[in-house]
This record gives C-alpha cells, sequence and structure tokens, in this order.
C-alpha cells in the first residue's frame, strides 16, 4: 500500500466520526463498520470485499449505542476501516478480520475521551468571544477549530494505526503457523457471541426460541432477502395524527429562521460536544439565526440571549428537536429566561431516554441490518434500499419536530413521546429484531464456514448454536461481556490446534 492510501484511510476515519456536514445522517451510515468498509474497499480498489467484510464486522456492532457522551465496546468506523483493509489486503475474510478490527477499535473510546475534553476548552473559548461581543467566535469554535483538529488527529491516528496493523499482518501471516485460521475460528465465536449477547440485551423471555428456529431455518432453506424489510415497511406505516391545537402563526421570526436554525443543528448537534455542556454550545449556534431576527436592534440583548443557551444540554437531536421548535416560540413571545430554562431542563432528559429508544435501538439497527444483508446476499439494492429508509427517517422526524414544535408547542412534545410510546415498529421491534438477525448471522456462518475445509457446512453452522446457548446461559448467570471475550480468542487457540 501506498502512503495515499493509508492517508485516505485516515480521512475516512474522519468522515465517519465527524458526522457534521450530513444533516445528522452519518452518525447512522458512515460511522457504522459496513459503510466504512465499503469507502475503504473503494479507495483500496475492492468495493466488494470492503462490503463484504465491513458488513460481517457490523453484526458484532449492531447493538452499538453512544448516550451521554459515553462509547462502549469499541470504535465501530475504526473497526470497519481496519477489517476491511485487512480483508482486501490480506484476503481474510470478515470473521477473521473482526478478530483484529475489534481490539484495535478499543484505540477509538480514548481518542473519543480526548476529543471531548479538547472540545471543552474550544467552548469555553468559543463563550469568551462572545461575551466580548464576536459573533463570529461561534462559528470558530463550533465548526472550524473543532473539525480542523478532528480532521488531522483522525487523519494522523487512522492512518498510523492502519500502517502499523497493515505491517504487523505481514509479519504474521508469513509465519510458519496458519495465523489467518486462527482468526477466522475466532472471528466466527465472536458472530455467536455477539448474538448471545444481543438475544439478552432485548430481554424478551421467547428470544432464544425465535433465534434457534430462525437460525436453523437460514442455514437449511433459502430466505428471501427483501421479506423482512417488506414487513419492517408495513409496520412502520402509521396513519399520521393531526395535532388538535391551533397552529401558532409567525410574528417577527420567517419560517426560513426556522429552517436555519435547524439546518445548524443538525449539522453541527456533536462537531463540539464536549464533556462539560455536551450539545449545549450547539444549541446556541442554533439560536443564533433566531436571535438575529428577534434583536437585530438589540446587540445587547442578541449576545445575552446567545450566551443563556451555552448552558448545559443533550438529547436526542433527531426526535427531540420538537423542543428546540417549542423554544423557539416561547423565546419569540417574550417568555422569561428563567422559564425557557425550566422547559429545556425538563424536557431534554424526557426527550433524550425515548429518543435513543426509535432511533439508536430500533430504527438504526433495522435499517444497517438491510444494509448487511444486501451484502451478505449481493442484493445491492436492499442495501441502497435501508440507507435511504434512514437518511429520509432522520430528516423527516427531524425537520417535522422542529416545525411542529414551533407550530403547536407542547401538544407536539406530547405527540412525539406517543409516537415514541405507541409506535408498532417499537412495540414489535424483539419480534423483528432477534427473527432478522438470527437469519444474517446465520448468512454470516454459511459464507465463513465455506472457506474453511469443512466437509459439511450446514452442519457444521448448525453445531455453532452449541456456543450460543453457552454463551447465553454463562451471560444470564450475569457473567461479564469483557470476559466472555477474552474466552472468545483463547477459544480461538484452542479450536485452531484441535481442529
Amino acid at each position: 500500500m501506498t502512503l495515499l492510501k493509508f492517508l485516505l484511510l485516515g480521512i475516512i476515519y474522519y468522515i465517519g466520526n465527524s458526522t457534521s456536514f450530513t444533516l445528522g445522517i452519518g452518525y447512522f451510515t458512515l460511522y457504522r463498520p459496513v459503510f466504512s468498509g465499503l469507502l475503504t474497499g473503494i479507495i483500496l480498489g475492492d468495493p466488494v470485499t470492503g462490503f463484504l467484510s465491513g458488513a460481517i464486522i457490523n453484526i458484532f456492532f449492531i447493538g452499538f449505542k453512544s448516550t451521554g457522551g459515553s462509547l462502549k465496546g469499541g470504535d465501530p468506523c475504526l473497526a470497519g476501516i481496519v477489517g476491511a483493509m485487512i480483508a482486501v489486503n490480506f484476503n481474510i475474510q470478515g470473521v477473521g478480520a473482526l478478530a483484529v478490527a475489534y481490539p484495535v477499535s478499543g484505540v477509538g473510546i480514548l481518542f473519543w475521551k480526548y476529543r471531548l475534553n479538547l472540545n471543552s476548552y474550544y467552548v469555553k473559548e468559543g463563550i469568551r468571544g462572545l461575551k466580548k461581543g464576536d459573533l463570529n467566535s461561534i462559528n470558530q469554535y463550533d465548526i472550524y477549530y473543532p473539525q480542523m483538529s478532528l480532521l488531522i488527529f483522525n487523519t494522523v491516528l487512522g492512518s498510523l494505526l492502519t500502517f502499523a496493523i497493515y505491517k504487523l499482518m505481514g509479519v504474521l501471516v508469513n509465519l510458519d503457523i496458519d495465523f489467518i485460521k486462527y482468526l477466522n475460528f475466532t472471528g466466527i465465536i465472536l458472530i455467536v457471541l455477539s448474538g448471545a449477547i444481543l438475544s439478552i440485551n432485548h430481554k424478551w423471555k421467547y428470544t432464544i426460541y425465535f433465534f434457534t428456529f430462525f437460525y436453523v431455518v437460514g442455514i437449511f432453506f433459502k430466505f428471501d432477502p427483501y421479506l423482512i424489510p417488506i414487513i419492517i415497511a408495513l409496520l412502520s406505516v402509521q396513519k399520521n395524527r393531526r395535532i388538535k391545537e391551533s397552529k401558532n402563526k409567525f410574528k417577527e421570526i420567517k419560517k426560513q429562521d426556522l429552517y436555519k436554525s435547524w439546518f445548524i443543528w443538525m449539522n453541527f448537534t456533536h462537531s463540539c460536544y464536549s464533556y462539560e455542556k455536551l450539545q449545549g454550545f450547539a444549541f446556541a449556534h442554533s439560536m443564533v439565526p433566531i436571535f438575529k431576527r428577534l434583536h437585530k436592534k438589540n446587540k445587547e440583548k442578541l449576545f445575552d440571549s446567545i450566551l443563556r443557551h451555552t448552558e448545559y444540554f443533550n438529547t436526542e437531536p433527531n426526535i427531540g428537536t420538537p423542543i428546540h421548535g417549542y423554544i423557539i416560540r416561547l423565546e419569540e413571545e417574550g417568555k422569561s429566561p428563567r422559564q425557557i430554562k425550566e422547559v429545556k431542563e425538563g424536557l431534554m432528559g424526557i426527550m433524550a431516554g425515548m429518543g435513543d429508544s426509535v432511533t439508536q435501538t430500533v430504527l438504526a439497527p433495522l435499517t444497517t441490518m438491510a444494509v448487511i444483508y444486501g451484502a451478505l446476499t449481493g442484493e445491492y439494492l436492499l442495501s441502497v434500499g435501508g440507507t435511504l429508509i434512514m437518511a429520509a427517517s432522520v430528516v423527516y422526524l427531524s425537520l417535522k419536530g422542529y416545525l411542529d414544535g414551533y407550530y403547536y408547542g407542547e401538544a407536539a412534545l406530547e405527540e412525539r413521546i406517543k409516537f415514541s410510546k405507541n409506535s408498532r415498529i417499537v412495540k414489535l421491534f424483539p419480534v423483528v429484531f432477534i427473527t432478522s438477525i438470527s437469519i444474517i448471522i446465520s448468512k454470516a456462518m454459511l459464507i465463513s464456514i465455506s472457506r474453511i475445509s469443512v466437509d459439511n457446512i450446514r452442519w457444521a453452522a448448525l453445531s455453532l448454536l452449541i456456543f450460543y446457548y453457552i454463551f447465553y446461559f454463562l451471560l444470564n448467570k450475569k457473567i461479564k461481556e469483557e470476559l466472555l471475550l477474552i474466552s472468545v480468542y483463547l477459544l480461538g487457540l484452542v479450536l485452531f490446534i484441535f481442529a
């Protein structure tokens, strides 16, 4: 590989981690291994291998969630890049690439913590600039400096990591022992463990039975890859309930101001995400077009109003947007700063929990599974469809929330809460998810085992249910996931020696 390719992989790592300039869509797409793997494959001249390996790695990360500034279990984007790079350059299949990519992805957690600390500095400097009357400081410290830092550090980190892994793998694959065989065994068991973890996490009493049944179906029978997305689409169709409250009319604020505010929020909600303020600085940034309209003749009030909103704020950035619309309405109505603050503080926690239960817990896994299954089966139209559904859902939910919050106030917030609680896809999610993931895992097992010297591929895949039951039992007994992950790498060594 050339230096340019390593640098380009570092830039992919920046793009996936930034999530800015994508209207919030990047977090649910480019940040996931199936997409970062595809981009890596394109850079390295083998998009099919990159896409397939990224899809298999993404199975392990399908339950990934990041809430309240936390990042657990590794960096999905970094795992996809490292795994796809290994798969393309060393002809290693996805499960083998996963065995290397997962532990390496832990480096991303360390950098995430460093990034949030650096952003805390930028927020302080941005607030200091606002206090001095420099309105441009909010652009500088919410967009330019954080994104420039992220571009430099992620490009360097991603380039160095991929270079180091590339060199290390070059040594290991040339050893007298069949190191790739060990990686394949370990990766296969990691995927089985992920199935057990996902089954336990969903806390549905019929999970183990549904997983077993559809895993067996996936092994011995052909399954129409478009069937599950069709079921998901049918379940997702909801009658659009009209809010009965009278619609608020624009007074001073114009509709274009709302659109500008929404555009800033959706692009830069995590641009300068920091430990002390989380999304607070981004919220203040999104209010700039509003206050420019409301206080265009009073510069002092303009800055005071923006500074009021630099306080701590954190919510689910798509489902939680009725808060923003409602706050804008209250600002236009001239409500007191204390009342507005109480509304923000009272609503952000409620919308954060419910929002994550819709986007990160339901919407992201289901649409990503469609992309993964398309990569596994070669039905790329399915992958495109899953991506478009995710993108359209994020834009629709966030923009509608912004507008409804302004037009209907508290009624819009109540309606969004009802949607989060009563949506059919949310209620039936455990059934659809376990059915889908069991079929996906069975397909991944068949693909992976077919490249190992095994007499009967289907029965070998079926025998892996034994490991699933063992992991499920141990997790049910509160054995820590970290301990089981270590045991998998040891188990892979045992299988490598004796299989």
